[in-house]
């Protein structure tokens, strides 16, 4: 299928919005990129109430009405195959978009090849699987992976959007990218943003997410993960994660690297009680069978929280053997 490489197709869902969604069309009608086309998603029973809205665009926008039993992911696929662009974006009734954004966005794709969507605060989905200055990064890891030990990207996008977090809908994405994923699952009534993300994990083999992103314009102060253990999904918090967080970096968004705080107390416990001088290496493979952890996972579990270690070790002498055992993971496995 042939693209017209300038043109953007711009599909905004009403939602039955009347203000919010004329200011939405002004802003992307005013955008100083004009190869664009703009397509109106309403629904059969909105139809009637948005003619006003309608006719006072009918020459800039085109109408897609979507029936009663088309689901959403239907309608984007049948959108998307008649728009014949480039580039597209999913753009919810009340998003407004800065005169330059889309711009931005297109010459930014044109120079980045490797990248197959940007978002409107431009963090970057690349075809490595990760995500450049984003608030979730996931690398593509699956050859240092075990069997039952994979974080799941679908479930942390799913975690990003419940909590208002909306990745898809302020993304560009270039549309031969998109079909390379496959098109909507037709088959899904919910998210459909949430379906391509779980494409786009399959399609990398995006073993598992090791950094979590808190940014400093949103105020989040647990982060959500699910990691797959025994093959079972077990969901485990991250408690005060803005304060672990500051001791990790200072940067502007603070990074979280993936430790399981609940089992913090249990792994120290356990390698204190069974160490053996000059094995180390043997206690932390110990330890990583008897919880049933990854070796990264472990060393994570170091890297993060070894600063505070000092202090809370009741004898200074523990501290030394933990960062032996430290030292130990990252000859045997890194």
């Amino acid at each position: 299928m042939l693209y017209q490489k300038q043109n953007a197709a711009i599909i905004v869902l009403s939602r039955g919005c009347g203000n919010e969604l004329t200011m939405t069309l002004d802003s992307i009608w005013m955008q100083t990129y004009k190869h664009i086309k703009i397509f109106l998603v309403v629904s059969e029973v909105e139809e009637s109430s948005l003619q006003n809205i309608y006719t006072s665009y009918k020459d800039k926008i085109k109408l897609i009405i979507r029936q009663g039993d088309y689901s959403l992911a239907r309608v984007l696929n049948n959108t998307l195959k008649l728009a014949h662009c480039s580039y597209f974006a999913i753009v919810a009734a009340g998003d407004v978009w800065q005169s330059k954004s889309l711009e931005t966005k297109v010459r930014f794709l044109e120079k980045n090849r490797g990248a197959f969507a940007v978002c409107s605060d431009f963090d970057v989905f690349d075809k490595s699987g990760i995500i450049q200055d984003s608030f979730f990064r996931a690398k593509e890891q699956f050859q240092d992976l075990e069997e039952g030990q994979e974080f799941l990207v679908e479930e942390v996008c799913r975690y990003l959007i419940q909590t208002n977090f909306r990745p898809f809908s302020a993304a560009l994405i270039k549309t031969e990218s998109f079909f390379f994923f496959g098109p909507f699952d037709e088959t899904i009534p919910g998210y459909a943003d949430l379906d391509f993300f779980t494409k786009v994990g399959q399609k990398l083999q995006l073993g598992c997410i090791n950094k979590i992103l808190v940014s400093r314009y949103f105020d989040i102060y647990k982060v959500s993960y699910y990691i797959e253990e025994n093959l079972k999904l077990r969901l485990a918090y991250l408690e005060d994660v803005r304060s672990q967080a500051k001791r990790i970096s200072r940067k502007y968004e603070y990074e979280v690297v993936c430790a399981i705080r609940a089992n913090y107390s249990s792994w120290i416990r356990y390698l204190l009680k069974s160490r053996e001088k000059n094995k180390a290496g043997k206690t932390a493979v110990e330890c990583m069978s008897k919880y049933k952890v990854t070796p990264r996972l472990l060393f994570l579990f170091f890297k993060t929280l070894m600063p505070s270690l000092r202090s809370e070790s009741k004898e200074k002498h523990d501290y030394f053997y933990l960062e032996k055992v430290r030292n130990d993971l990252l000859k045997l496995h890194f």
